[in-house]
């Protein structure tokens, strides 16, 4: 409990005091120093470890962000949804607030889809056959997908709720027509949008395109198994890592196959057989910090 206090505390310092300054700066990366050195020395099961992990890397994406920022001057409410959002672009224009019985039945789905995933990985706990472990991981991606939408549905109906409407931050990603596609304009793209702004473009404009890309799935891999590392150690992580550095060959070789070229079927075929061979590499870490 006092460490995960401290490093809530930790992350609400850095959101309230990351700027532009020098001192600003300085003083947001000793926080995210800590808070990162916090999570590595916490004692407790790996859920709790990782979440606190988790938490340290928000820090880190928050206080960049706030940090490079083209504002000189951020409110508090502004900071906060530099929290939750990272992006500002991300935020449409007030409207009146609503219940949308649309974005319910989302969250609903979403719901029943993770608990009828979740349900199969607990019946098949303790089964290790090659059927079973088919079924498992078939249940692994499922829940993955389906909790990660949750997530960005829940937020987008607390903001419409709050006459603060998000721009779509999970755009129907199994829809991708490349991988290219899926990681960047409809996965997780609160994630995807910082890596682009302070990865990808910082080289691409150094004429260093197709290295700022591979980097950006680099960083990537490096803050996903930073989480996996803490919770599990090295094996899971640099199952992360390998699952991410592979996505990022992928992306690149769709460039010399001319993807955008193939038939639709054939090319949202092709996104979904490469998730899904690599899904082992992330889907077994994740599921081993839940116990599953």
């Amino acid at each position: 409990m006092f460490f995960g206090c401290t490093q809530i505390g930790l992350f609400a310092v850095i959101v309230l005091t990351a700027g532009r300054s020098v001192v600003q700066r300085l003083c947001a990366a000793l926080l995210v120093t800590c808070a990162f050195v916090l999570a590595w020395y916490t004692p407790g099961i790996p859920l709790a470890r990782g979440l606190l992990a988790f938490v340290a890397t928000c820090g880190l994406f928050v206080a960049v962000n706030i940090a490079f920022s083209p504002e000189r001057r951020i409110s508090i409410r502004d900071r906060l949804l530099q929290a939750i959002t990272l992006s500002g672009s991300m935020r449409a224009a007030p409207v009146p607030a609503t219940l949308s019985a649309r974005a319910i039945g989302r969250i609903v789905i979403d719901l029943t889809l993770s608990g009828l995933a979740l349900l199969v990985l607990l019946h098949t706990r303790h089964l290790v056959g090659a059927i079973d472990s088919i079924e498992r991981l078939s249940a692994g991606v499922l829940l993955v997908y389906a909790v990660v939408q949750l997530f960005f549905d829940f937020v987008s109906f607390c903001f419409l709720a709050a006459s603060l409407p998000l721009d779509s931050l999970h755009r129907t990603p199994i829809g991708a027509r490349s991988l290219a596609e899926f990681w960047s304009q409809r996965w997780n793209r609160v994630v995807s949008a910082w890596l682009h702004a302070f990865v990808y473009l910082p080289l691409a404009r150094r004429r260093c395109a197709r290295l700022g890309l591979f980097c950006a799935f680099l960083v990537s891999g490096m803050l996903h198994g930073w989480v996996i590392l803490v919770a599990l150690g090295s094996t899971g992580a640099c199952a992360i890592l390998l699952f991410f550095v592979v996505q990022g060959a992928f992306v690149l070789a769709e460039h010399s196959l001319h993807i955008h070229a193939w038939p639709v079927p054939v090319a949202r075929g092709w996104t979904l057989a490469v998730l899904l061979a690599c899904s082992p590499l992330i889907i077994d870490p994740y599921l081993r910090i839940f116990d599953l």
